[in-house]
């Protein structure tokens, strides 16, 4: 079963760090709007270079956005059907069976791995959790068969239960050290363990230098390495770009996917659910896209139940409004309210797209849309009516264009709000 073509463009270049390590040019690829039969996500690719200068980012160079309302009705969705979640569905029994039936911890924790780099790991969170709770017991007993003297499998153990909100300290790593405190200089040429090691790493808490010093460590000897094997070369670059903490699940399950079907030991059942899910889910998403594009209260039973609720007392609050307004004011308001609503759900719509394609917006691509999504036009589209008398019949089309007086406001509200939230964000 195929996902589709994958569209790689031309890449833009930013530096990327962590703490104090050198830093690591990295090329983020942009990609244009969505193929016309929208099944498939598009995402970037990557490559490093030395940053020895300030480096400007340019623009994308994207075109005007096809998303009007004719094209989005238009869309062609597939995967949507029952035929497509029941063998789904028996996939995901299998794969059940596979967690139930794995004795060996290696073995266990490469299957949830592997789950959820495939992005299919949420179907399993009970077995999952389970799994890592008796693996967790065992660590914390100190039981001294669960010691484990091999990096990759240690570091691999470490990421997980650190990931799933497990109490792991960074003193299981003391047995790879040497006397100085340093890592052994025998661990440089074991890759899979490196890299295990320097994905562990981005899961540390302030002020342990344990994992401080293992984030150097392996960006240093992964940067040398001169003798990867096929199918480690890969996932080194693509990890020394952007190591897995800080990746957008959907967007590296897309990638992940292609490089996991290229694999030796490749599990046809996991891969074929993989991309089953993939589509299915997009499918979704496409069907909702539809339905949050019209503004019909007769085709309401078209949007899946949750949506109705929300769309319904919107279009009452609108309409309860107007209502008050026409009656006190003489003035029918409905055409811009429902305006100032529409740009607004379209900005959180293109930021969803960011967010799910992994793409990260110029600062002039982001303002042109976030001053939207701050909410400021709706709420002084909505004063506005709610205060002025009397209205003068001119004042509502002046409205419709956003003057400056709206656009500057929600300029300042938006910069603050992302200055105040800043310091969590980054």
């Amino acid at each position: 079963m195929a996902i589709i073509n994958v569209h790689i463009v031309k890449p833009i270049y930013v530096c990327t760090f962590k703490r104090q390590i050198p830093k690591i040019c990295v090329a983020l690829g942009t990609t244009a709007a969505a193929a016309a039969n929208a099944n498939a996500i598009q995402y970037s690719s990557h490559t490093t270079k030395p940053c020895n200068q300030i480096v400007i980012r340019r623009s994308g160079n994207y075109k005007p956005p096809i998303w009007e309302f004719d094209y989005i009705q238009s869309l062609k969705i597939e995967h949507a059907g029952e035929i497509y979640v029941t063998r789904a569905s028996e996939l995901k029994m299998q794969v059940k069976m596979m967690l139930h039936e794995a004795v060996e911890p290696l073995d266990q924790l490469e299957l949830i791995d592997n789950l959820q780099r495939l992005g299919i790991s949420y179907h399993f969170e009970n077995e999952i959790k389970q799994i890592l709770s008796v693996i967790n017991r065992k660590y914390s007993k100190n039981d001294q068969d669960a010691k484990i003297n091999d990096l990759y499998a240690t570091a691999l153990e470490f990421r997980l239960l650190r990931q799933h909100g497990f109490n792991v300290s960074q003193e299981i790593f003391d047995r790879f050290k040497n006397e100085k405190g340093e890592f052994k200089p025998s661990l440089c040429d074991d890759t899979k363990g490196l890299l295990q090691l320097y994905e562990a790493s981005f899961l540390s808490m302030e002020g342990e230098s344990t994992l401080e010093i293992a984030t150097e460590f392996t960006i240093k000897h992964l940067d040398d390495q001169t003798s990867i094997d096929k199918f480690h070369s890969p996932l080194v670059h693509h990890g020394l770009e952007l190591p897995l903490h800080w990746t957008i699940q959907r967007a590296e399950a897309r990638w992940f996917i292609n490089m996991y079907g290229d694999r030796l030991d490749m599990n046809p059942i996991l891969l074929e659910l993989a991309k089953l899910d993939f589509n299915i889910v997009q499918a979704k998403y496409q069907q909702e896209l539809k339905h949050v594009s019209r503004w019909d209260v007769s085709s309401i039973h078209q949007l899946p139940e949750y949506m109705q609720i929300c769309y319904l007392a919107l279009n009452n609050f609108v309409n309860e409004m107007a209502y008050d307004v026409l009656k006190e004011k003489g003035l029918i308001i409905i055409p811009y309210l429902r305006k100032a609503w529409a740009d607004l759900c379209k900005a959180y719509l293109q930021e969803a797209k960011w967010y799910f394609n992994g793409y990260k917006p110029t600062m002039e691509e982001y303002m042109n849309n976030a001053w939207i999504s701050i909410s400021t036009p709706v709420i002084l589209s909505h004063a506005f009516f709610a205060v002025t008398n009397p209205i003068e019949k001119e004042a509502p089309q002046y409205l419709l264009n956003y003057p400056d007086l709206i656009c500057w406001s929600a300029t300042i509200l938006r910069l603050s709000d992302d200055l105040a939230t800043s310091s969590v964000r980054i």
